[in-house]
């Protein structure tokens, strides 16, 4: 039985091993969450919940393609929606774009954020137009 003895040892160095990435894992994912910023995670939350709307009001909609039987309360409520996600939208890219944050331990994974949100330049383009 001393073969199981070895056995023991090998499981609690790979158990080491196991702590140690994790540990690593939790600090790379708290490097970068945005958690402990909260305008950042405040607009993540409005975009989801503005979602969230926009899926309510299609999962209304006719499957036949006939026309909605209450449609200008749906038009409106995704005229809102578009209107409050370009807020949160240019209001978000503005904080990402912000030199407060520059020094931020984030920093990096905050400007690869702006960089998917305004990827193709819409975004910018429209939060410059608002000013």
């Amino acid at each position: 039985n001393d073969d199981d003895d070895d056995d023991d040892d090998d499981d609690g160095v790979d158990f080491g091993e196991a702590q140690r990435a994790h540990r690593a894992f939790l600090a790379a994912l708290g490097a970068q969450s945005f958690l402990d910023l909260p305008s950042v995670t405040q607009s993540v939350e409005a975009t989801l919940a503005m979602a969230r709307t926009v899926c309510g009001a299609i999962e209304t909609l006719p499957l036949d393609g006939s026309p909605h039987p209450d449609e200008a309360r749906v038009a409106a409520e995704m005229e809102r929606a578009r209107e409050a996600f370009d807020a949160t939208s240019r209001g978000l890219y503005d904080t990402l774009r912000s030199d407060r944050l520059a020094g931020d331990p984030k920093a990096p994974y905050l400007r690869r954020l702006l960089l998917r949100l305004n990827f193709n330049g819409f975004v910018g383009e429209k939060a410059d137009a608002a000013r």
